[in-house]
């Protein structure tokens, strides 16, 4: 998955935008977030996050929800890089350290109602 904002932000803008924000927030991770183009929900308003280390993934999935909102019943999966499913209780941090993009070190992450492999 293209992530748009790797499309309208050039790579150095955000390198620095990166290591300015982990500059103000060490013990926090920057993820950006969007909408897998397959997915009928709408687009989340705010792509930008700063979360808590320590947040687990479940958390996570809880917060983007409410953003979405959409009930804690209804499916809603998270992938890491267009392809690693992000869930159960394992820490942002460790998501973050697995996952995060080697260029700009952003943690991408894409929602979905569907998840679908190959």
């Amino acid at each position: 998955m293209e992530f748009l904002f790797k499309k309208q932000v050039n790579l150095e803008t955000r390198k620095k935008q990166n290591k300015e924000l982990l500059k103000r927030n060490p013990k926090k991770i920057p993820i950006i977030l969007e909408k897998d183009p397959k997915c009928k929900l709408e687009p989340i308003q705010k792509t930008k996050f700063l979360i808590q280390e320590e947040f687990s993934a479940s958390q996570f999935i809880k917060m983007v929800k409410s953003l979405l909102n959409i009930s804690e019943f209804e499916a809603l999966f998270l992938t890491a890089k267009g392809k690693y499913s992000i869930t159960g209780e394992r820490s942002m941090a460790q998501i973050y350290k697995d996952f995060k993009d080697k260029e700009d070190g952003f943690l991408y992450i894409a929602y979905t109602t569907e998840l679908v492999y190959g």
